[in-house]
């Protein structure tokens, strides 16, 4: 039994040590402009777990770490600085002393990131009520307001709904105007959900429409032609011959008299 689950491991730590792009497994890089702590812990923490190597994230060095795990600890380490903001990763780096390991690695980010929760609050605050919506679509725009508040509000800066939808539609984009004055005014003002939908909607308005297959055929169409269908181009063909069977009688007339004659 020990032997087929030191096999296992083993299995496991080759195909991690074969990952060439981390963030093809991981996709979130930790920005502490964006605030994405969670869903990139939570991504690091089950891509380890996949591989069975999350004591080097979550345990100390062992006092009989073989060669192996030092091998591997080098790996998982080199997997959390693939997956920050460049600029974490030089504070990160000028924090850990040279040879540390994963674990202590994960700690320095872990302080850097949550470690000065006034300070966060601060940064997105300020961004929170400059952020403009650009090109970016409706959806996203909403959802990253949202999940905004929701951050503020986990480090004791609430942000009420009136004050979220405030803010939106100063960020929108000038092309929503006409929405934005009929939320601004409406009373009482409506909620998150409300004006998303309504935003949404305005959105998809402004989508251009592509022409269908009858307007198509319709436009196909001569409007100022008779009523009659024109005749199809052999008929016209037929009719101009017909026009010139004057001279058709006297050519056969012709024939005849060579024939006689003949």
């Amino acid at each position: 039994m020990m032997l087929h689950k030191a096999a296992a491991v083993l299995n496991l730590q080759a195909q991690a040590v074969a990952v060439q792009n981390i963030q093809s497994l991981i996709p979130v890089i930790l920005d502490t402009a964006v605030d994405n702590y969670s869903p990139w812990g939570e991504q690091i923490l089950l891509t380890v777990g996949k591989y069975s190597l999350q004591n080097h994230i979550l345990h100390d060095v062992p006092v009989l770490a073989s060669l192996d795990w030092g091998w591997m600890d080098c790996i998982v380490q080199s997997w959390l600085y693939g997956t920050i903001a460049t600029d974490l990763v030089d504070v990160v780096m000028d924090c850990d002393e040279h040879g540390a390991t994963t674990r202590a690695t994960w700690l320095a980010i872990e302080t850097q990131v949550l470690g000065n929760p006034e300070m966060r609050a601060l940064y997105l605050d300020a961004k929170f009520r400059t952020f403009v919506q650009g090109d970016l679509s409706i959806t996203y725009y909403c959802r990253y307001f949202k999940s905004m508040a929701d951050v503020l509000g986990d480090l004791n800066e609430q942000v009420s709904g009136c004050t979220l939808i405030l803010n939106i539609i100063r960020g929108l984009n000038k092309k929503f105007a006409t929405i934005s004055h009929d939320i601004q005014r409406s009373r009482p003002l409506r909620s998150f959900l409300e004006a998303r939908d309504d935003l949404l909607l305005e959105e998809l308005m402004m989508a251009p429409s592509s022409s269908t297959p009858s307007t198509a055929l319709f436009t196909g169409i001569n409007i100022g032609s008779s009523s009659h269908p024109s005749a199809p181009p052999h008929q016209s063909v037929r009719r101009s011959g017909s026009g010139g069977s004057k001279g058709g009688p006297s050519s056969k007339k012709k024939w005849d008299n060579g024939r006689r004659g003949g």
